[in-house]
């Protein structure tokens, strides 16, 4: 690759942004970084990687060509932005380094460093990183190269090539979907279809092969399900993968006991398809003890219901006290509340000293604007329960009705 001498850069004690990305999918992997000059002119860089290795090895290895074409730019002051939390809070020694290859990445940036007077290393969302992020989309599907950008091929693992990468044996492991698949297994017809055309003997069964296998395409060497809500291709795997899969977002670590639909929804956000995934789900809710144990039950109230009957506004009101409150211009700490049961409609009175005279006169001017009602439901609050009050309801013909204090 051809780079620029950038004279503007040499030797320049005002810091330089360093922006990268890198981008992993199906047709291959790219990085994208993008140089920030104090004038504001940009540099653009593509790095088409030709070996393979996992979304975070792109993102380190776009890093650190990032920092090795600053220091032959004569770069002395760098901030580098980057969208992975990982790889950023790895290299600022905030989060540990679990992979051996991700440690070696991290002492391989580590000892560019010392060719800065001052370099760091800052983490931005993913929406202000769309420029880097681009070019490593343009990296990784071997699209059609901009003009002004210049461009170069990986063929090997900058540090660490003798270290293979391997998954993590706390995560939920789904068997690779190979060519070498049993007899049993429901996508051998369709693998053996999409490579040679082999199909069965009976005609109703090679016509449902033919017509199913459409939906379906082969990357290398691999069984791909198409998403028709969507161009992301999903992963085929067997029904005992598909179904230790549904068993680990049902109840794993971090599993929520969720219904079959959710289960299914899940499973195909993650990536993996297969088609038993309905009667799998709903199996395996079916056989779940603890949605067997927290399943709704009806319960009986312990006693008979009382029913209210509202069927016309300001005939039953429910009366309450609120507070105290901090006290306000007044020094008002309480109020009674009244709420018709039809309506909904609120009065309210504010007042200092809670007393049962209080109470009654918000009750008389109901009366004089809404007319008698025929029951007040409130609590048992000594307020309420009062000869003043019994005497107020018995000469109006006003019925009185107690609730618990949570449904006044």
């Amino acid at each position: 690759m051809d780079r620029p001498q950038c004279t503007a850069c040499s030797g320049y004690l005002r810091p330089l942004v360093n922006v990268f990305d890198g981008s992993l999918n199906i047709n291959g992997a790219g990085t994208g970084i993008l140089f920030v000059l104090p004038n504001k002119d940009k540099l653009r860089y593509i790095l088409r990687i030709l070996f393979p290795m996992s979304n975070n090895v792109a993102e380190y290895e776009a890093c650190l060509h990032g920092i090795q074409l600053a220091v032959e730019l004569g770069v002395k002051r760098l901030y580098v932005h980057g969208d992975s939390a990982q790889v950023i809070n790895q290299l600022n020694k905030e989060w540990n380094t679990t992979h051996e290859k991700m440690d070696l990445y991290c002492k391989e940036i580590r000892k560019w460093e010392a060719n800065f007077y001052g370099i760091e290393f800052i983490h931005v969302v993913r929406n202000k990183n769309q420029a880097a992020d681009a070019l490593s989309m343009i990296g990784s599907s071997q699209a059609q190269i901009l003009q002004g950008v210049f461009v170069q091929d990986i063929n090997k693992p900058s540090v660490g090539g003798d270290v293979v990468d391997k998954p993590n044996s706390d995560a939920l492991l789904v068997q690779d979907t190979t060519l070498t698949t049993s007899s049993d297994d429901w996508r051998t017809p369709f693998i053996k279809y999409l490579l040679d055309g082999s199909s069965f003997q009976d005609k109703t069964e090679n016509e449902r092969l033919i017509r199913q296998s459409t939906n379906y395409i082969l990357v290398d060497g691999r069984l791909m399900g198409k998403n028709a809500n969507s161009e992301v291709l999903l992963k085929c795997i067997t029904q005992d993968d598909g179904t230790k899969l549904l068993e680990d977002i049902h109840a794993g670590s971090c599993g929520n006991q969720a219904a079959s639909r959710t289960l299914i929804r899940k499973a195909f956000r993650a990536g993996f398809y297969w088609p038993f995934v309905v009667a799998d789900a709903e199996k395996l809710v079916q056989r779940c003890e603890g949605c067997e144990f927290f399943a709704k039950r009806t319960h009986i109230p312990a006693h008979e219901i009382q029913t209210i009957l509202s069927s016309w506004p300001f005939v039953y009101w429910g009366l309450d006290m609120i507070g105290p409150f901090k006290p306000a211009l007044g020094n008002f700490k309480f109020m009674f509340v009244l709420v018709d049961k039809f309506s909904k409609w609120i009065e309210y009175m504010p007042f200092v000293k809670a007393t049962p005279k209080k109470a009654v006169g918000l009750l008389n001017q109901i009366i004089h604007q809404f007319g008698v009602p025929n029951g007040i439901i409130t609590d048992l609050g000594t307020l309420f329960t009062g000869t003043t009050f019994w005497d107020f309801y018995d000469n109006r013909g006003i019925v009185i009705m107690y609730v618990s204090v949570a449904h006044p």
